[in-house]
């Protein structure tokens, strides 16, 4: 499932319903853990932060912001899940079957055509 795009492994952290002063604690955060972690700190470069400026309730009216984790499956992934619990937060996980960048060996193939 990996070899074809050349196993990326891009994690995706979604922030939802945080405040802007929250977003970037949490992300300066998650990187500074990354980057001591000797399991995944060589992905640091890969990661990729979406920011969604939303308000997020439950059904009682109360807020619920969340962080929802999306990724290609890699033993790495457990880790990052286990820094996201360290800063207290919420943790959706969201499991891709694969990441194909724009520039892939399908596009090549298209673009042939």
């Amino acid at each position: 499932m990996y070899t074809l795009y050349g196993g990326l492994f891009m994690p995706n952290f979604e922030l939802f319903g945080y405040g802007k002063n929250r977003t970037e604690y949490l992300i300066e955060n998650i990187k500074a853990e990354i980057a001591k972690s000797d399991t995944v700190s060589s992905i640091l470069d890969s990661i990729i932060f979406t920011i969604h400026m939303t308000v997020v309730k439950d059904a009682k009216g109360i807020y619920a912001p969340f962080i929802r984790l999306a990724s290609t499956p890699k033993d790495e992934l457990v880790e990052l899940i286990k820094i996201l619990q360290k800063l207290n937060v919420d943790v959706e996980v969201m499991i891709l079957d694969e990441f194909i960048p724009a520039k892939s060996l399908l596009n090549e193939e298209l673009d042939r055509q």
